[in-house]
This record gives structure tokens, sequence and C-alpha cells, in this order.
């Protein structure tokens, strides 16, 4: 039995029989998966490659907006750049479990519950008077139910992350094992 790198712990070393070790089996170990150093693959690393090369010329080569919409999108852009990049850091510090991560999860959960209601509110109250009935009501019933959906998913983490369970886990401290040489 050889204990896996994330399961090197007392429990681990020196057990043949029992203990939270995996089984390696010869085909895992003769391909190298089970590695402690984690060695990647280079075709991973060529199609990660191409995927950032392949996703920047396409930002990059793109023709600018124009007119009206041109700056929208500009006005946008100052607004979802900063947002996009609090997600990506709020993923990488949940996945650490770090505590601000948490309380971003909270924040971001709140702002996505109320301003989904609230964008939900002018479908509600839009006139139906000029427009065939069924149409109107097709609008009606697709706007609410798309920012409706956001504020539930949005409630429903703010919910998720003020449960206490959840509370004492990215309260805890959680401290990154180190290998022993």
């Amino acid at each position: 039995m050889v204990c896996l790198p994330q399961l090197q712990t007392d429990q681990c070393r020196g057990s043949e029989g029992g203990g939270p070790c995996r089984v390696r089996g010869d085909a895992a170990s003769s391909s190298g998966l089970f590695q402690g150093d984690k060695k990647r693959r280079p075709t991973g690393d060529r199609f990660e490659r191409a995927q950032l090369f392949t996703s920047l010329t396409v930002f990059v080569n793109t023709n600018p907006p124009m007119g009206e919409m041109g700056h929208f999108d500009h006005a946008v852009t100052l607004v979802m750049v900063p947002l996009s990049v609090w997600g990506v850091a709020t993923g990488f510090g949940l996945k650490r479990a770090w505590r601000w991560a948490w309380i971003s999860m909270l924040v971001f959960g709140g702002l996505l519950a109320i301003i989904g209601t609230l964008l939900a509110v002018p479908f509600l109250r839009m006139p139906g008077r000029g427009g065939v009935w069924w149409n109107v009501l097709a609008i009606r019933m697709v706007g609410v139910l798309l920012f409706l959906v956001s504020a539930a998913i949005g409630g429903r983490w703010f919910v998720f992350f003020m449960r206490d369970n959840v509370r004492a886990y990215f309260n805890a401290s959680h401290k990154v094992p180190t290998a022993s040489a």
C-alpha cells in the first residue's frame, strides 16, 4: 500500500493493512499518474496554450462596437471586468476555504437576489395596451422568469452560506499539510 500525496498523515505512514491509504495498481504506478511530483501531460499543456491563444486572438481582433451600442459596451465593460475578477478571486478563495471568500459569497448572493428581484418588477408593471395580448404576456413571463431565476439562485447562495456548518467550516483554520522528507 502506498499513500497518495494528499493523504500523508501520521495514520497513513507505516500502515500496511489499515488506515486511509489507497492501493496503487500496476497500471496506475506504471503510467505515472500517482507520482508525488504531479506530472503533467504535454498534450494538456498544448491544449491550454492553444485555448488561451485563441481566446486572446478573438478578443483582440474583433471589430470595435459602433454607434450607441458601442457606448453601452464600453460602459458595461467598466462594470463587468471588476465583477469578473471578483468572481474568479472568490472562486480561488472558496477552493482554499478563506474567510473573506465566504463573506464575498454572502455579498454576491445578496446582491444577486436583490437586483434580480428589482429587475423583475418592471416586467410585471409593463403596460399591455397596443399589442397582442399573448405577445405582451410572453414578454412579461420571459422577463420575470429570467430575473426571478437569478434572484432565486442568489437567495439560495445566501441561505447556503449562512448555515452554521458552512460558517464553522470557513471560520476554522485550514493549514496546508507539509510533506516530511
